[in-house]
């Protein structure tokens, strides 16, 4: 899977087999789609890689979106339009999706439900937080930061504080002078 912008001025969400061929276009419209990553097996056993979650970009905000492999089912679960939104990371077993957004002025993580439901704000700090990712075994997410004054790969309880906001324990995994980001866990 992949976003391109051969079918057009926008970006849209592509498939294709491993050698190429088949390429299949799975979303039109006026925003760019920028390409996320597929769901993973549901608990219990099963197939992954149904669904796909993906940041539309409009003319003035962004969403995370869902959208079914074959190209069906496309829904903005964040539908606000006054918001930046993006980085989508699926939770291990597909229930929760973690994401950035600018929703409280500034970049935080936030975590919902796979269907878009109950938002909880994960980070709570003036600086940005951005790109979460969560570990093979859905205990910690990783994210980077510019807490510290520069980006910094920090690391969190996937455990929401009391009342249901915030990610406990935020540490910092990289503390140098060099500017770290983008991380992701090895499965």
């Amino acid at each position: 899977m992949f976003d391109s912008t051969c079918g057009g001025v926008n970006r849209d969400l592509y498939i294709m087999n491993g050698d190429g061929y088949d390429m299949s276009r799975l979303t039109r419209g006026e925003a760019d789609s920028i390409a996320g990553p597929w769901s993973p097996a549901p608990p219990g056993g099963g197939t992954g890689g149904t669904r796909i979650a993906y940041t539309t970009f409009g003319l003035t905000t962004s969403d995370i979106a869902l959208i079914n492999a074959d190209g069906s089912g496309q829904v903005n679960l964040t539908n606000s339009p006054d918001v930046d939104e993006g980085f989508p990371a699926w939770s291990p077993d597909g229930t929760h999706i973690a994401f950035t957004t600018r929703r409280d002025g500034n970049n935080e993580i936030y975590v919902m439900n796979a269907d878009g439901t109950n938002p909880a704000r994960w980070t709570d700090h003036p600086a940005d937080d951005w790109a979460p990712t969560w570990s093979p075994d859905g205990t910690m997410i990783a994210f980077q930061t510019n807490r510290d004054g520069n980006w910094e790969i920090y690391l969190m309880a996937a455990a929401p504080l009391e009342g249901g906001t915030g990610g406990s324990g935020a540490t910092n995994l990289t503390n140098d002078p060099a500017d770290d980001q983008m991380p992701f866990w090895r499965p």
